[in-house]
């Protein structure tokens, strides 16, 4: 055989590891994806790498394996680096109060490395939730590290809706991102390898698609005709070894990918197999030796020889593996499960799966933790209570994974068993969280139904906290249809009882709901208690995801609510805060309504632009939340609306079949269609508008002052709606426009005062008022507020501004174009963040997106290119 066909057609590919090593050692961290179908190489080539390029630098490559077993252990790979980073195995087998907490200890061991060092994580398509979080953390922030992180995986096996394709498009904005796809062996590679050896190469490419792995199998067998499959070619490979051996290998693809040593010795010779067996096995390569750890030189030998195994032999050794494991007092529970599941010891995997679901959820790893937890359920079911108890974990599991079908099937499962077994508080418990489960899938009416049959049950027994419970969870289904009466009335029972039964946790969740509702109402003080409880809550640290959780939520509100009434004095900080929080933490949910809150803050400032832009960045993004979705859909279709711009009904639609989700923003649509209607002249649908308006926001006079205002501007005065009007609005209908366009002014809401400034009957104001709309760009406004100053006798009435038809001649968004602009200005990222309103990480993408339409490989080289070919706003005539 003229060579190993790991190596053939792949030095560009260590050429691309090589220099992302070179940009490490110089203080820039990178992220390499080495991918390819499976026996691509991608082992192979990282292994050359280490031996090679990496030894030469003298940077030392810690691996970390992903094992493809469904009982797998969390963060498997940490436990394979662990050690060289200080990290005792112990410190991973009991979880940590929040997975944040041990990604930022990993984070700072790294960060205090004296030399670069390469990780590589071996197989994440097979990673666990928790390692995927890991990754997706270090890889945001490897510009900081001393690090070259290295991932490998099967791209032919995966999905953009699959954990590690929402984790790979998480990073795929990471400045210095490098990807390597390994392409199978051309024909002309295949036959040099085949040279010499008898094999027609032309049938060996076409049998094997140049997939290198298979290659250099069937290349192991030069005496046969090309294998029906590798796993022939392999398993030919190990019948070469004595008897002995060939046991000692299925041993060890029993216990798996990462063993111990000495956990195979004694299996083996629990087994009958001889000790020096294993020398034999690791002469011949099929195992390799790395300190006190075996592993297969490739998953796909493992593989086959496991599938190889008889039935009844492979039980066996899953036995004898599950013995010493016990006998050792290990508290691996995911590796004991496997081996109690494979071994058919029911008893076994009712006992450790559900331990090892509790470690998986620990670290975050909620699908890891549900798939645990099925196990043990199928094992439980002569158990009723045991398996109601289950039932339960595993939709908790779900609701966290965010797979409410799942959830809902077992919080109702859950239910009626707790029914059949005569516990009603249990039962109704389980309602009350079907309850969340379905409003959070956007089903109101059963979400109801539901909790309305949970507190019926409740109310018949002794005061218990899942009544309480169902309390709050009343509150805050009424919050959220904007009913903050209600709302008040049963969060402020859910404290009452929450505080005599000592939940003072379940006491501060109803308490940002009775808060936020009484600011609603019109109580000034409450906001106050709200920010004190915020205070409180950061006082006592966010030790834990529910306290971190809690804290976003309080300071969500702090900074939304107050913009339903127009009031700005603290919005801007608590959007500051809050989104640096959800950094922070990883929170990606109220990072997302962070980041929806901050559209409409900018809508109503009249900065349109940077509001487009954030949209935009919502509405691009993996996995928006959907009330944020609502809000830039809204904003969105209501500026584009402002601008006579035609995809402004379409923005609007899409909301509108949204809606449903949310009746408070709902509210903010309907006026945001009546706005639109009323710019396009169409009087019928605004007085439709109005009637769904009064009918969403109740009593609400902000909203209703809105629907009044489009109406009295269209000519139709809404005498039901003026009376409850908030103040702005209430100037309006009385026509003191001057007034009502002081207090717009002094809010910082320029468009709503140039209309107001519009409607007046001074010449100069109305003068003004066109000035600011075409500011603005508020093209149909404008056109009004022109008609209004002929009405007036004015003949000489300004023109509008000339409109822009050029488009970038690189391709470069709006938003590519000012992060850009601002790289040119001499801005770090951080201070383009600030200066744009977004976080680093989306500066990043929108960077990257730059770099590559501009085949630009350094903000450098991108400002240069840009201005060559006027891609740039400021690049010199």
């Amino acid at each position: 055989m003229a060579g190993d066909s790991a190596f053939v057609e792949r030095d560009q590919q260590l050429a691309q590891l090589d220099g992302a090593l070179a940009d490490v050692c110089v203080g820039r961290g990178r992220v390499v994806l080495v991918c390819g179908e499976a026996g691509a190489g991608k082992s192979s080539l990282v292994s050359q790498f280490a031996s090679d390029r990496a030894s030469r630098r003298g940077v030392d490559v810690l691996t970390g394996l992903c094992d493809p077993f469904p009982s797998r252990a969390a963060l498997g790979p940490l436990f394979d680096i662990g050690v060289a980073l200080d990290i005792a195995p112990e410190q991973l087998r009991s979880a940590p109060s929040s997975p944040h907490d041990l990604f930022l200890d990993v984070y700072a061991r790294l960060a205090a490395l004296r030399r670069p060092v390469a990780v590589v994580v071996e197989d994440v398509h097979w990673a666990d939730q928790a390692t995927l979080d890991l990754v997706a953390f270090l890889g945001r922030r490897v510009q900081r590290l001393p690090l070259l992180l290295i991932l490998t995986f099967r791209s032919d096996e995966l999905r953009a809706a699959d954990p590690l394709g929402v984790t790979l498009g998480n990073l795929a904005t990471t400045p210095g991102l490098v990807r390597i796809d390994l392409e199978p062996l051309s024909r002309t590679a295949v036959a040099s390898l085949a040279r010499g050896t008898g094999i027609d190469a032309g049938e060996l490419h076409r049998r094997t698609g140049g997939n290198p792995f298979f290659v250099s199998e069937v290349l192991r067998n030069p005496e046969a005709a090309v294998p029906p499959t590798v796993r022939d070619a392999i398993l030919a490979r190990i019948s070469r070894l004595s008897p002995e051996a060939q046991q000692t290998v299925q041993t060890a693809a029993v216990i798996g990918a990462r063993m111990e040593s000495d956990l195979l010795v004694h299996v083996m010779l629990k087994a009958g197999i001889p000790r020096w067996s294993l020398q034999e096995a690791i002469s011949s390569g099929v195992l390799r030796r790395e300190d006190a750890r075996l592993f297969f030189r490739h998953e796909l030998v493992e593989s086959a020889i496991y599938d190889s195994i008889p039935p009844s032999g492979r039980q066996r050794l899953h036995v004898l593996a599950l013995e010493e494991l016990e006998a050792a007092g290990g508290a691996d529970y995911a590796r004991l499960t496997r081996h109690a599941d494979a071994s058919g010891n029911d008893a076994a995997v009712l006992h450790f799966a559900p331990l090892a679901a509790a470690r998986a959820a620990g670290f975050g790893a909620h699908r890891q933790a549900a798939s645990l937890l099925s196990l043990a359920i199928e094992r439980a079911r002569y158990d009723r209570q045991r398996t109601a108890e289950l039932l339960e974990q595993r939709g908790t599991q779900h609701y966290l994974a965010l797979e409410f079908g799942g959830a809902a099937e077992d919080h109702h499962a859950a239910a009626d068993a707790w029914h059949g077994l005569g516990n009603t508080l249990n039962q109704a418990r389980n309602l009350i969280r079907l309850s969340y489960v379905r409003l959070a899938d956007g089903d109101r009416d059963e979400s109801d139904a539901v909790l309305q049959t949970a507190t019926g049950l409740l109310e018949h027994c002794a005061p218990s906290q899942e009544l309480a419970m169902a309390y709050e969870a009343w509150a805050r289904r009424l919050f959220t249809s904007n009913q903050p009466q209600s709302a008040l009335t049963w969060a402020d029972r859910a404290i009452e009882l929450a505080e005599t039964l000592h939940q003072p946790e379940l006491a501060l969740q109803a308490g940002i709901t009775a808060a936020v509702s009484r600011v609603l109402l019109g109580d000034d003080s409450a906001r106050v208690h709200l920010h004190q409880l915020r205070e409180q809550m950061l006082a006592r640290g966010a030790t834990d995801d529910t306290a971190r959780d809690l804290l976003a939520r309080a300071t969500f509100y702090l900074a939304f609510v107050p913009m339903i009434h127009r009031d700005y004095a603290e919005v801007d900080p608590y959007l500051d805060e809050g989104s640096s929080l959800a950094e922070t933490y990883d929170l990606e949910y109220w990072s997302s309504l962070m980041s929806g809150a901050r559209v409409l803050r900018l809508t109503h400032a009249g900065d349109w632009q940077a509001a487009e832009n954030v949209a935009r960045d919502i509405l691009g993004a993996p996995e928006p939340a959907w009330r944020a979705r609502l809000l830039a859909l809204i904003c969105l279709g209501r500026i584009e609306a402002r601008r006579g711009q035609s995809q402004a009904q379409q923005h609007l639609e899409s909301a509108t079949r949204a809606a449903s989700h949310d009746p408070a923003i709902a509210s903010m649509l309907w006026t945001a269609r009546a706005e639109a209607a009323w710019l396009a002249g169409d009087h019928v649908q605004l007085s439709q508008e109005a009637t769904a308006v009064r009918s969403a926001a109740s009593d609400d006079p902000w909203f209703l002052g809105e629907m009044a205002f489009w109406s009295r501007l269209a000519g139709h005065a809404m005498h039901e709606l003026q009376l409850d009007s908030a103040e702005p609005y209430r100037l309006a209908q009385a026509e003191a426009w001057s007034a009502a366009a002081e207090w717009w002014t002094e809010r910082g809401c320029p468009y709503e005062a140039a209309l107001c400034m519009a409607n007046t009957d001074d010449a100069r104001l109305v003068r003004s008022a066109i000035g600011q709309l075409d500011q603005l760009g508020a093209v149909a406004a404008a056109a009004f507020a022109r008609r209004r100053l002929r009405e007036l006798g004015v003949a000489s009435v300004p023109r509008g501004p000339r409109p822009s038809t050029s488009a970038n001649p690189a391709g470069l968004t709006r938003r590519e174009q000012e992060v850009l602009q601002a790289v040119a200005d001499g801005c770090t990222n951080a201070e383009i963040a600030a200066r744009l309103f977004l976080s680093e990480k989306t500066v990043e993408r929108h960077l990257s997106g730059a770099f590559t339409k501009l085949n630009a490989g350094s903000r450098t080289e991108a400002v240069v290119a840009a201005r060559r070919i006027r891609a740039l706003t400021d690049a010199p005539a």
